[in-house]
């Protein structure tokens, strides 16, 4: 029987020839570049020497080196990626030895000789619901072969059968395999070398900007070479761009190959539950973990994450109406969505291309083993109280029960869902503003069963679905999404045909959202009549309305967003500062936002730690933007981060604010009013 690893196909064979050569005409404009670097370094350096020896006093001594540093500069700049390691961070992870786990290296160790490939050089586990091949970085691994380790994430064990965990492993050592890996690694490198040498290193950073404060002379060579980089990388940066596009599409195929490789081994079925599974599994992780960062910052914790993540899984199941330890959810709920984009900047295709491509090339039916892959592990327990420690140390942590975390994150778990009585209308509707205290336009019949009925909320997933496709549409249009072509009800569409599009789906959500909004103010008055049945405070009015005056906040910060993407467009320091004072003058009101924010999310905060420390930092303090040289980097960095987390606030406050009403709402139900 042929064991190995099966031929890639004629996709592959094509997209591998694309990606060399756009890497070979960037190499190409590269060392065109080099060339013209050392000429110009030695040009500046025999310039300096003449006007040394033409005559030597303090202002020739300053025009010379200012001269020579001109050269160098921009040397450095196209040499500076040679002494640049990366290094992959390993301190989260857990080595682990064949003597410890015979069985785990003896699987590993099977795998290798039915796929043809070597073993990793080490073994490590971690904590995510993730496997992946680990390999450092430099320059010269264009050169030097490079060995790679394997990461094996607990979450990922706790989830699947033994068979499934055999076809992700068989997947990950299709990327050892000779055919895929070294190909794949050098583009790998190559990527990051020249993500680097552009994005990465910035020689108007503070030395630059130090050498370039002595005096006038310097200030003016070092102007010269920061423009003669920057005319380097506007250039570099199209054969780049090109370059990644055509290099995420060979990582794509490769994908795929190594999906191939994973069928083979492991079989059709058993490829396709461990691809679903692991997303089903990576969600009731990430609840875990943040169940488990509110309970510390109650000074509580419970003594196995991992145990937590499998009953997490249970009640995921049960909410879905799944069979414990069956097969996993579809990939999707089923979607209304008739457009479909290929991302090019993706290094991994999607979920359902990923299955249909296995379903196409699939023939071995899979060995039905639903024994637990931790089965494979003789010391699972004690790893998974390592990681469990690890992330969230004791301290001065009161320990749980296994029996008490288990009901706190039930209790966790549920009062993040809406109640059901809603059929799930919410996961796709939130009312926008309307006339909170206008009198009731509609009829007083309306039932439970008539504002939230089977056609109520497919309208409104509908809508949903509608909306996120007008929106990827325009972008595709506006070129912020770079897609030549796409399809849409199946048929290949170009940008020329985004206009067409657009006014056609417009049109359709506008006739379901007239509809629907009607019905969220019929949903308002019914319950707002319950309320008053019930004799309660008026507080529906009050909840409703403060979660419409919310939106406001995303309207402020789109202003403070665009104020600062006229940053990167700046010629001259005239503009530059005149768009600092524009930006500015919003400042004040969107840090008042910000602690508003922040203020209302108090208990979700702990599961944001990054966030918040960046945000606070931003609070504190009043940072300046510019200075006479430019923009003070450091400074514009932090208010880019500010700008890039803060949707992720705006989304937690305007889903607390919705909750509230939501669950009010319910009460009014439970009350009987």
């Amino acid at each position: 029987m042929d064991t190995s690893p099966p031929p890639p196909p004629s996709s592959y064979e094509r997209q591998t020839w694309v990606a060399v050569g756009y890497m070979a005409g960037f190499l190409l404009t590269y060392l065109a570049m080099l060339l013209f670097a050392f000429g110009l370094a030695a040009l500046c350096l025999y310039g300096a020497v003449a006007i040394l020896n033409s005559n030597l006093h303090i202002f020739s001594i300053l025009a010379a080196i200012g001269l020579s540093s001109t050269g160098f500069i921009v040397l450095s700049f196209l040499l500076k990626f040679l002494f640049k390691e990366h290094r992959v961070d390993r301190s989260g992870l857990y080595e682990i030895k064949k003597e410890d786990e015979p069985q785990l290296f003896e699987l590993l160790g099977s795998l290798a000789r039915e796929i043809g490939t070597r073993l990793p050089r080490r073994v490590y586990l971690s904590a995510e619901v993730n496997a992946a091949v680990l390999y450092d970085f430099s320059f010269w691994s264009l050169f030097l072969p490079v060995r790679k380790d394997l990461s094996i994430g607990l979450g990922l064990v706790n989830a699947l059968t033994k068979e499934e965990f055999r076809c992700v492993l068989a997947h990950e050592f299709g990327h050892f395999s000779q055919k895929t890996a070294r190909l794949n690694q050098y583009a790998y490198h190559f990527d990051r070398i020249a993500h680097h040498l552009l994005y990465d290193h910035e020689p108007s950073g503070e030395n630059v900007r130090t050498f370039a404060q002595v005096s006038m002379i310097f200030n003016l060579f070092a102007t010269i070479a920061l423009n003669i980089v920057a005319f380097m990388k506007e250039i570099l940066k199209d054969e780049y761009l090109a370059t990644k596009k055509a290099s995420m599409g060979l990582s794509r195929e490769m994908e795929f190959h190594a999906d191939a490789v994973a069928v083979q081994v492991a079989g059709v079925e058993a490829s396709k539950n461990a691809l679903l599974r692991i997303s089903f599994a990576d969600r009731a992780y990430q609840s875990v973990f943040g169940f488990y960062q509110q309970q510390v910052s109650k000074k509580q914790k419970g003594k196995n994450l991992f145990a937590d993540h499998s009953f997490a899984l249970r009640l995921l199941e049960d909410e879905l109406g799944l069979e414990q330890g069956g097969a996993p959810p579809p990939a999707n709920p089923p979607s209304q969505q008739r457009l479909y984009v290929e991302d090019p900047w993706s290094s991994h295709p999607s979920t359902e291309a990923r299955m249909e491509q296995i379903e196409k090339n699939g023939k071995k039916a899979s060995f039905r083993d639903h024994t637990p892959a931790g089965s494979v592990f003789v010391n699972l327990q004690r790893y998974e109280e390592y990681f469990t420690n690890k992330l969230f140390p004791k301290k001065s942590a009161a320990l749980l029960t296994a029996e008490e975390s288990q009901a706190a994150y039930r209790e966790y778990f549920y009062s993040l869902r809406d109640p059901k009585v809603f059929m799930g209308y919410y996961a796709y509707r939130s009312p926008r503003a309307f006339d909170l205290h206008a009198p009731s336009a509609y009829p007083n019949n309306s039932t439970l069963e008539d504002l939230f009925s089977r056609r109520q909320v497919w309208m409104a997933s509908q809508a949903a679905s509608l909306q996120e496709d007008i929106e990827c549409l325009e972008a595709i249009q506006s070129g912020e999404w770079m897609a030549e072509t796409f399809a849409f009800n199946g048929v290949p569409c170009t940008v020329k045909d985004c206009p067409r599009l657009i006014a056609e789906l417009t049109r359709e959500w506008e006739t379901l959202d007239r509809s629907l909004a009607d019905n969220d103010q019929q949903i308002f008055h019914f319950f707002k009549t319950r309320e008053a049945a019930a004799n309660r405070p008026p507080q529906l009015a009050d909840l409703y309305g403060t979660f419409f005056a919310f939106d406001q906040k995303y309207q402020r910060y789109s202003v403070l967003l665009e104020r600062f993407s006229l940053f990167a467009t700046d010629s001259t320091i005239t503009e530059a500062k005149a768009n600092v004072e524009a930006l500015v003058a919003e400042e004040g009101q969107f840090k008042a936002d910000i602690r508003e924010t922040l203020d209302l999310i108090t208990d979700v905060l702990p599961q944001l730690p990054q966030i918040n420390r960046v945000m606070e930092r931003y609070l504190k303090a009043k940072y300046p933007y510019l200075d006479k040289q430019g923009y003070i980097q450091k400074n514009v960095e932090l208010l880019a981060q500010v700008l890039s987390h803060y949707p992720s606030l705006l989304l937690e406050g305007r889903a607390h604010l919705k909750r509230k009403w939501v669950r009010y709402q319910a009460e009014l139900l439970e009350g009987g009013g």
